[in-house]
């Protein structure tokens, strides 16, 4: 149903557009995604090998990868070409992978991670996605900052994930298999083996995702990544980087079961709830637009992390639904960010204002991403929010009180950052462009109609 309606819609609308860049590419392989998940989503684990485990969940970050890389690439088209270094004597000299390689490693890691079926090799392309998006960053960032922003990722994560190894080796030996669905199945007992060590074993291993994710507290690395790093390199950081965290969690949480873990797990979910509250109201006082939508993507996966952990079905229907949400509408509104420094060559919300006077077709699309960003109905932010929230007042009642703040200040540093940027006066130190590319405007329309109507496919959401 939602593979016709998007058909037909794309088919319509096609004829608005300039048929260059990006615009072919994104209608027909948007089409033929739609298709494939319309026929695939007729099982729980779809496939099935000696490599590869793809379920409901596996096929939905997949689709969400897919979108996020090709508007990244269609958003930063200027930097496709961008293989060429240029020496110390000013020579250019030809290198075989660049840009768009880097971008390609990204997703191709993400592909990996998302339908691996022995966790060994899930570690494994769970930690290399980091490199080529640090090679972005080193490579494409535009501030001398861009070494410690990288040096900063690579520290966190490394911290992170070296227990983590060694939790994995240790469940391999007890269950004998490294295979996530054989451990499901598995006659043992999860982390019980470890007796009263059992809560800090679990810690260890899942702070591998949190720190991903990020949780409150080793959320740092964060915001300074988001800033330094290239157009396409904070788009695939938000947009998929940060769901690898979350879905690693839910994979091994699916493994493990429902285990009696219950200090643990409401230690951790008022940490994501205060932290986010705590981030979204520091949005509100940023004065770089990437910071802003950096720190709020820290209070999202705060509220998805609650469903997650709340090891409830509409805990988790409402977590994959926020997590496609978000994934699409975090990149949407860093590529309405990519055009405003075009536009002022500067990130500072102060410098970019009045789009509403000059780009009036711009300001529409900074609109739509704002109110999708504070989870408009009927949209898909929407609809992940009102599960989570369900889920977490079921969970603890006084969690409502949280989710309420959080939900009420989402809205306020959406507002804030659409009449900052979209109204007042054009400043006098900028010299304003005649014109601002399309691309971003191709990116942002095909970002925002399976936000608007993916509501239409909300069983698909049922992991």
């Amino acid at each position: 149903m939602l593979s016709m309606i998007y058909s037909t819609v794309f088919m319509s609308f096609l004829g608005f557009f300039q048929m260059s860049g990006g615009i072919l590419v994104f209608s027909l392989s948007l089409i033929v995604v739609m298709f494939f998940c319309f026929f695939m989503s007729s099982s729980p684990v779809m496939f099935c090998d000696y490599f590869f485990l793809v379920d409901n969940l596996s096929i939905l970050m997949i689709v969400m990868s897919f979108f996020v890389i090709l508007s990244s690439l269609v958003s930063s088209c200027k930097d496709l070409y961008l293989s060429e270094k240029v020496t110390q004597k000013n020579k250019i000299k030809s290198t075989s992978f660049g840009f768009e390689g880097a971008v390609l490693m990204v997703f191709m890691c993400c592909i990996a991670v998302f339908s691996s079926k022995n966790i060994f090799c899930f570690y494994v392309f769970f930690e290399l996605s980091l490199l080529p998006t640090l090679w972005l960053i080193l490579s494409w960032g535009n501030n001398p900052e861009r070494l410690q922003a990288g040096v900063a990722m690579m520290l966190y994560t490394v911290c992170g994930s070296i227990p983590l190894l060694m939790i994995l080796i240790s469940s391999y030996l007890w269950f004998g298999t490294p295979e996530f669905l054989s451990m499901k199945l598995s006659s043992q007992d999860g982390l019980k083996h470890y007796s009263s060590y059992a809560g800090l074993v679990w810690v260890i291993m899942v702070m591998g995702f949190f720190i991903k994710l990020p949780v409150f507290f080793f959320h740092s690395w964060l915001p300074q990544a988001h800033v330094e790093a290239p157009l396409a390199g904070s788009m695939i950081l938000a947009g998929v980087l940060l769901k690898l965290g979350a879905f690693g969690a839910m994979r091994f949480f699916w493994v493990l079961g429902s285990w009696n873990l219950t200090f643990i797990y409401y230690f951790f979910m008022i940490l994501a709830l205060y932290g986010g509250v705590l981030t979204s109201i520091f949005c509100v006082c940023q004065s770089d637009i990437k910071s802003l939508i950096a720190y709020s993507s820290i209070g999202h996966m705060g509220v998805c992390l609650v469903g997650v952990m709340s090891m409830s079905n509409v805990g988790w229907a409402g977590a994959a639904c926020l997590l496609f949400a978000h994934g699409l509408c975090s990149p949407l509104l860093f590529s309405m960010a990519g055009s405003m420094y075009q536009w002022t060559y500067s990130q500072s919300i102060s410098l970019n204002k009045g789009v509403l006077l000059t780009f009036p077709s711009f300001a529409l699309f900074w609109m739509a991403s704002c109110i999708l960003n504070m989870s408009f109905p009927p949209s898909l932010n929407f609809l992940g929010e009102v599960l989570l929230v369900c889920s977490g007042v079921h969970v603890f009642s006084w969690f409502g009180l949280l989710l309420g703040f959080l939900c009420f200040f989402a809205a306020v540093y959406c507002l804030y950052l659409y009449v900052s940027v979209c109204h007042g006066t054009v400043s006098n130190i900028i010299q304003p462009l005649s014109f601002l590319s399309e691309r971003y405007i191709y990116s942002g329309f095909f970002l925002i109609c399976p936000l608007a109507f993916g509501f239409m496919s909300s069983d698909f959401f049922m992991v």
